[in-house]
């Protein structure tokens, strides 16, 4: 190998399955994954993304757009979440990091997407989120009011990679945090050594109406219940009690010699993760398997509601997704959970959840010496991105 540039990057995209939702060009205004609790709920409330799946390319995936009649002239991002690495370093020989302080990590930069909220009511249903915005009872949902759209909140781990120093002490990009901590080393089949950089991220979403929903609850639960509008849930839901988050714990290992190994350790049970490892979804697609419910009842009156036409994926997704939040011990990365506990109930089986196994999604290129079986077989436990060097 002469030299060159080493470069390989990993990526999740998070998006909410579903169809049209302008009934009035013939779509379903609860057409997606999310339940709707008979029109009171999170379907009837907002927008999904309308596809089932995203291109192959991740560049593709990252221009695909989705329109609302609700938003007109107005374009958002396909998916929900996007979690990114990116790793590059010169190296002269396949074999060594010709120069440490050389060595990048890119990270997703972009703001948060647009909650959008539903507009349409085809199946008779007030949308308690649409009364808050045009309507609000008070002033203590002052903060709803003429708010049509929010930037999701965004949640970062990735403290094994810092800024780079820039000039005037403007960033100049990021870093790994340390060479003791990002430097990894394999043996090849020859005995010598391969040199690579290894980094990882978790990368979490909430609905921000949701998260204020959760503030005002705490802030005073009776005039909550009081003040909230009849079209909403009659008892308030886990979600709202504790607003669950979407996320992906991405881990990326990059060798001289080409190899890469991207592994996504940890996911969200809700909603679909999909999975790039140097710019493309492997071949036949890799996601986290998340499909909507099949019932046979797929034209069940709009009593039944969504909840009943997805109630496959509700149960083994979302119950368990939203249950993870509010469980005492740390199933998830965040709030009200500490970083540590997550780390410590790893391996935790915890009745009441889907089992999922560690790596959720995997995949590898062999390199010029070595292959991405063998660098795993090395780097068999994760990287824990609040990992003190």
């Amino acid at each position: 190998m002469s030299d060159e540039t080493v470069t390989g990057s990993a990526t999740t995209l998070s998006l909410i399955p579903g169809g049209s939702e302008h009934s009035a060009a013939g779509g379903d205004d609860l057409d997606s994954a999310m339940p709707d609790y008979w029109g009171k709920g999170l379907d009837a409330w907002f927008l999904g993304d309308q596809r089932e799946s995203l291109p192959t390319a991740l560049d593709d995936a990252l221009a695909a757009r989705k329109t609302f009649p609700e938003y007109p002239g107005e374009e958002f991002r396909a998916y929900r979440l996007k979690n990114h690495l990116e790793v590059t370093f010169p190296s002269s020989g396949g074999r060594r990091i010709d120069d440490w302080d050389a060595v990048t990590v890119a990270i997703d930069e972009h703001d948060p997407v647009w909650v959008c909220v539903e507009g349409e009511t085809d199946h008779g249903e007030d949308n308690a989120m649409r009364t808050l915005i045009e309507d609000p009872p008070s002033e203590f949902w002052d903060w709803f009011d003429g708010r049509e759209k929010a930037r999701a909140h965004r949640i970062r781990y990735d403290d094994d990679i810092v800024e780079r120093g820039g000039g005037d002490g403007d960033s100049a990009g990021y870093e790994p945090r340390s060479e003791d901590l990002n430097r990894v080393a394999v043996d090849g089949p020859d005995g010598e050594t391969v040199e690579g950089v290894r980094v990882s991220a978790i990368v979490g979403g909430q609905d921000t109406y949701i998260r204020k929903l959760n503030e005002l609850f705490y802030r005073d639960p009776v005039r909550f219940q009081a003040e909230f509008p009849d079209n909403g849930p009659e008892d308030v839901p886990s979600y709202i009690r504790t607003p669950p988050t979407v996320y992906t714990f991405l881990d990326l290992i990059v060798l001289a010699d080409g190899t890469t190994l991207a592994r996504t350790w940890d996911a969200s049970p809700y909603p679909l993760h999909v999975f790039y490892v140097n710019g493309t979804q492997p071949e036949g697609g890799m996601t986290n398997g998340l499909e909507r419910g099949t019932d046979e009842r797929l034209d069940g009156s709009v009593e039944d509601g969504n909840w009943l036409r997805n109630q496959e994926m509700n149960r083994e997704r979302f119950v368990p997704w939203a249950t993870q939040a509010y469980l005492p011990i740390g199933t998830e990365p965040f709030s009200p959970h500490s970083s540590l506990a997550y780390e410590a109930n790893w391996d935790a089986d915890v009745p009441g959840l889907t089992p999922q196994d560690h790596p959720a999604m995997v995949y590898g290129t062999d390199g010029s010496t070595l292959t991405s079986d063998a660098v795993r077989e090395r780097c068999d436990e994760p990287l824990f991105p609040w990992t003190d060097a």
